[in-house]
């Protein structure tokens, strides 16, 4: 029995752990909106242009005829916010930053809300102690981190993706048909935010699985059966409110899930190996993600009520993702909460095993020292990242100051992504003198005809050098590294590093970590009478 001053702790803790959680992710909330050099440039962040454009369509046709991926309810959000910024007299110019900001701070109260899910989930199926040790691994996580700076849609499925799996759990202890409905809801409100949503549908079968286990032959097939339509009802209900447009719009919502399945054909990641292990490693550290797969284990052995539907939503998450792929640690999001959830478990579970270690019902107990230290190692990681956003210069503007104070009116070579878009290229003022070059980092490339171009300097990134998509891009970055006819000049790498990164799991760092903390280096071509000094300090 939980007396009311055991639950007075708890909520506490837990408000004290969200209020972090919070913190967290304010530190850099400004980091690379619009507007700083002048009012129509980009943000540094590729894709939120891209969810201002969808909006902005909205102004004038008043129903979308395309989605952001695959869904229209964050378009309408998006538009909705840029309504209201634009009745309060915002000027033009102040319009497009202050709408991203808006959106971002809606990616971080879905963060919040996500944690509360774990926060619920975990206390009635494991207690308090996992409760609050789940909520903080969740919030300190790199990838819910990050991606809490951005106004992307990514965070706002999560949160639709986490209620659909708080409601499985509910249905897999006590078979609330009520809660089937209101999870296959929030289900089909995370498709019609973003494709990937559809993981949300998993759990919930499962969990009618779990929930008529004691039950034999036709009566089972019979209460399966309703638990398929309540789930059924409950999300197309779902997506039909957060993106009616979808039925209007067969054709064009059509084209969107082709231009999905193109996008991730063939994917990025070896599976599982490299999906298992880079790309986790980085998106919740690497203690956190291997204390995730140990509770994903005892989970499936353990058997309780609840437990094997959380493990499904991890184990579908990830099956998902290896067959489309993909490069990034907002991929994983919608594994976020059961791999925290799965990692207090794991940890709680080696912590009762050495429970002799300290006194039985002690404050300092084992349990409570490795969910801290596994906190602490996540949470030093995701301040490594944010904390640069906040307290130092953005590498882009540095390479920018570079060039002003040093190559005035130079011709500067820039590689572009494959893509084609200048998300890694050095920012300036307006009217700066110098004659810009693209350097496309596409398929079969001339490398060597890149490399003879009368340019002055080349800038590039570690981006590019390590991604560049071709046959012909390891001899462009070999023969320009090798400073033969371009010598290097300036580094300019981010300032904090953690005290751990799993590089030594792959050579590659997940795109979006790459946003906010992109190497630029810059080469200048070498004088034909010989090597000219390297400037001083530089």
């Amino acid at each position: 029995m939980i007396t009311s001053a055991e639950r007075s702790r708890y909520w506490t803790a837990l408000l004290c752990i969200l209020a972090a959680g919070l913190a967290l992710r304010l530190l850099g909330i400004g980091w690379g909106l619009p507007g700083r050099n002048a009012p129509d440039e980009p943000p540094i962040h590729p894709d939120e242009h891209v969810s201002y454009d969808a909006a902005e369509n909205l102004y004038r046709a008043p129903t979308p005829g395309a989605f952001i991926y695959g869904g229209a309810l964050y378009t309408r959000t998006a538009y909705l916010v840029g309504s209201a910024l634009a009745r309060t007299g915002v000027s033009r110019d102040e319009h497009f930053p202050r709408t991203l900001f808006g959106l971002r701070l809606i990616s971080v109260s879905a963060a919040l809300a996500s944690a509360l899910l774990v926060a619920c989930m975990a206390r009635s199926l494991f207690g308090p102690g996992v409760a609050l040790a789940a909520t903080a691994l969740f919030l300190t996580f790199p990838n819910t981190v990050l991606d809490s700076h951005y106004a992307r849609p990514d965070l706002l499925m999560t949160f639709f993706a986490t209620g659909a799996l708080a409601c499985a759990c509910r249905v897999a202890v006590d078979g609330s048909r009520l809660f089937l409905v209101l999870g296959g809801l929030c289900a089909g409100l995370a498709t019609a935010t973003m494709l990937s949503g559809s993981i949300g549908f998993v759990p919930l079968a499962v969990a009618s699985l779990e929930a008529t286990a004691t039950r034999r032959g036709r009566e089972r097939v019979r209460q399966c059966a309703t638990a398929g339509a309540c789930i059924a009802a409950g999300g197309l209900l779902g997506h039909a409110a957060g993106s009616v447009e979808s039925f209007i719009y067969w054709d064009a919502f059509r084209a969107g899930l082709d231009l999905a399945a193109r996008t991730h054909q063939g994917g990025a990641y070896r599976f599982p190996a490299d999906l298992l292990t880079r790309a986790s490693g980085y998106a919740f550290g690497s203690v956190a993600t291997v204390a995730g797969y140990a509770g994903l284990v005892l989970l499936l052995v353990k058997r309780r009520p609840g437990s094997v539907t959380l493990a499904s939503s991890m184990l579908a998450g990830y099956v998902l993702l290896g067959r489309v792929g993909g490069d990034m640690m907002r991929h994983l999001l919608f594994v976020a909460a059961p791999t925290a959830i799965a990692a207090a478990v794991s940890l709680a579970a080696i912590g009762r095993s050495g429970q002799a270690l300290g006194r039985p019902g002690a404050w300092l107990t084992p349990t409570l020292l490795l969910h801290a230290g596994a906190i602490a190692l996540t949470l030093q990681l995701s301040l490594a990242y944010v904390l640069p956003m906040q307290f130092s210069e953005e590498p882009r503007y540095r390479a920018g100051a570079w060039l002003i104070e040093h190559g005035q009116g130079a011709r500067i070579g820039v590689t572009l992504s494959y893509y084609g878009d200048r998300t890694y290229t050095p920012r300036f003022p307006p009217r700066s003198e110098f004659e810009l070059v693209p350097l496309m980092m596409r398929h079969n490339f001339d490398a060597s005809r890149y490399l003879d171009l009368p340019i002055d300097y080349v800038v590039t990134t570690d981006f590019a050098r390590f991604r560049a998509k071709g046959s012909t891009a390891p001899a462009f970055f070999e023969e320009l590294f090798s400073e033969m006819r371009y010598r290097l000049v300036a580094t300019l790498a981010p300032p904090w590093q953690p005290l751990s990164v799993p590089d030594w799991l792959g050579s590659k760092r997940p795109g979006d970590l790459l946003y906010v903390r992109p190497t630029f280096y810059i080469f200048e071509r070498r004088a034909r009478e010989g090597v000219l000094a390297r400037p001083e300090g530089k």
